[in-house]
């Protein structure tokens, strides 16, 4: 990849440092564009180097070239070197006031989705990277809203699985927002939009459900199951009773339990009858209708459900996809 640099950091320079900089970046660029990264790599760490000889306090460049470094060292298979170079990235960022570049942008979204076990051990940092390219979201023009909102709920969805539902609620709201001011060309583009738009309303609602904002989470749900029933291919119906699952835990929430039973046993048992669906989403299916037994007053109902949990799983060991979005298919699914 063949960095730009961002002309508004481009300080008086030592010229020699500068053309060596130039250099170094054009022939570390000639060996990743053919996959070379034992040549390429050992090139990028020096451009690194020679970032904070010449930019010292100005460390845009610096988080750009270790972003890509994390996602270089990823992709060539070498995951302590990632390891170690997001532990420095994620330090740059939080001691420094870098300016947002779409590179970085690309890569820092790269970093979070496809270095889940990492983040999973370093929550609070996980939380705050994602929380970074929010922020830096928000600085993509006007006229890149697509990008802009799928950041944004990539972020979101990363914080709603880790159980930061007050962020991800609103930075899902963010995406939303984004998504619906979104201009599109072809009816393709819009169905594309519509399903990535369905796919950030569910998890909002399920983050909205857990820190009981129920009459939200309802509104949320409703609408995520009303473009689903318009967008959606038959192998992906399941995503709509996914939904109503959700629905019917945001109203159980407000105490309409009649009304949340009925929703919430249909949901269960077509869930947990298909090999298409996700185990996680099964469980969760179950844990809503134990929920609402629970709340309902009917503690030996709710009993006998996790006692029978395993029976009528029809999904084995599937793993957990998301097929509603445009972002990577190792996410929880909503």
């Amino acid at each position: 990849v063949v960095m730009t640099l961002p002309s508004d950091v481009l300080p008086v320079l030592h010229e020699d440092d500068m053309i060596r900089f130039m250099t170094v970046n054009a022939y570390a660029s000639s060996f990743l564009v053919k996959g070379d990264y034992s040549n390429g790599i050992p090139l990028i760490e020096e451009l690194r180097d020679l970032s904070t000889k010449i930019w010292k306090e100005e460390r845009t460049i610096e988080v750009m070239i270790r972003t890509q470094l994390v996602m270089l060292h990823h992709v060539s298979g070498d995951t302590v070197a990632a390891e170690r170079e997001l532990e420095e990235l994620i330090a740059a960022r939080r001691t420094s006031d870098s300016k947002p570049h779409f590179l970085t942008f690309q890569f820092a979204q790269g970093i979070l989705s496809r270095m889940e076990d990492w983040f999973g051990d370093h929550l609070e940092d996980g939380r705050f990277f994602a929380t970074q390219i929010a922020a830096d979201a928000r600085l993509v023009t006007e006229a890149d809203t697509e990008p802009r909102a799928d950041a944004m709920a990539l972020s979101g969805r990363w914080l709603h699985s880790h159980d930061f539902d007050g962020e991800a609620s609103a930075i899902l709201g963010e995406a939303i927002e984004a998504y619906r001011r979104s201009e599109t060309k072809t009816p393709r583009q819009r169905e594309e939009i519509e399903r990535s738009l369905a796919g950030a309303l569910a998890y909002q609602a399920e983050s909205l459900t857990r820190v009981g904002r129920w009459s939200e989470a309802e509104a949320a749900a409703r609408e995520c199951i009303a473009i689903r029933e318009r967008v959606l291919e038959p192998q992906d119906e399941w995503l709509i009773t996914n939904a109503r699952s959700i629905l019917g835990a945001a109203i159980a929430g407000q105490e309409r339990f009649e009304e949340a039973e009925a929703m919430l046993l249909a949901a269960d048992k077509e869930l947990r009858s298909s090999i298409l669906v996700p185990a996680d989403n099964q469980r969760r299916a179950r844990e809503r209708l134990v929920g609402l037994y629970e709340a309902w007053g009917k503690p030996d109902r709710a009993d006998e459900l996790r006692e029978n949990a395993g029976a009528g799983d029809g999904s084995g060991s599937t793993p957990d996809t998301d097929t509603d979005t445009d972002t990577d298919a190792d996410a929880t699914s909503s």
